[in-house]
């Protein structure tokens, strides 16, 4: 809609719900973050370590994997996603360049329409307490970036380090091996971002229709007639 009005075009936002941003929203958080620019598709020991361990990031459970559909969707997992390290490392920097985007294009909406939304801009801290977790981190993060974007992407930091970036940490200290900072990443609260960002569209004319769906879409007789859409209410826009 932003995009739209800036090319002079009249919109109209449709939406199901009594207001915006009251679905998925509502209550996640927004990470613009590069760290998690590598595919997270799975190698055969890799899902073999999530079905076996609870610890994991992600726990695949025995009972899933019996499952046939299941089972099915977890091959179609295995065999789409980037397999080799080359394709992985592709894939890595079009994702990347796509997370850079996305933060710049938030920070250039929030300046041109003078918005008032939070962000966590000091970037992000992965702490270890197992040193073999650790060097597979460090051992990704540098297969994921090439020599001369490591630096400005992440920096392998000390237990001291950690602290020092949080001080909440200091109990732990004992236990943490190390870490690794993400330099770049930000978090938004995107209910507030969506809800500022509305009331700023309105202002300069977007029509907002809540607690409407659309049903069906009549197409124009030719190219140059309009279409109309066809909303449950019984109204046409």
């Amino acid at each position: 809609a932003h995009s739209l009005m800036r090319r002079g075009m009249r919109v109209t936002l449709i939406d199901r719900q009594p207001d915006v941003a009251q679905e998925c929203s509502f209550a996640n958080a927004a990470l613009l973050m590069r760290s998690y620019s590598r595919p997270k598709t799975a190698t055969v020991l890799q899902l073999l370590r999530w079905a076996t361990s609870r610890a994991e990031p992600v726990h695949v459970s025995w009972r899933a994997m019996a499952d046939p559909a299941m089972a099915a969707f977890g091959l179609r997992f295995l065999l789409s996603g980037p397999q080799t390290e080359a394709r992985v490392f592709e894939t890595t920097q079009v994702t990347d360049s796509l997370a850079e985007l996305s933060a710049a294009q938030f920070s250039a909406i929030c300046k041109e329409r003078k918005l008032r939304v939070e962000s966590t801009q000091g970037g992000l801290l992965m702490f270890f307490r197992d040193q073999a977790k650790l060097d597979a981190m460090v051992k990704e993060a540098n297969e994921t970036f090439l020599p001369e974007q490591r630096s400005t992407r992440f920096r392998v930091v000390s237990a001291e380090d950690c602290v020092e970036l949080e001080p909440a940490l200091a109990r732990q200290a004992r236990d943490i091996v190390g870490g690794v900072y993400w330099l770049g990443d930000q978090t938004v609260c995107p209910l507030a971002f969506s809800q500022e960002l509305a009331a700023s569209l309105a202002a300069d004319g977007a029509v907002f229709l809540h607690g409407e769906e659309v049903v069906s879409l009549d197409a124009g007789a030719d190219a140059s007639a309009p279409a109309a859409l066809n909303l449950r209410s019984g109204r046409n826009v």
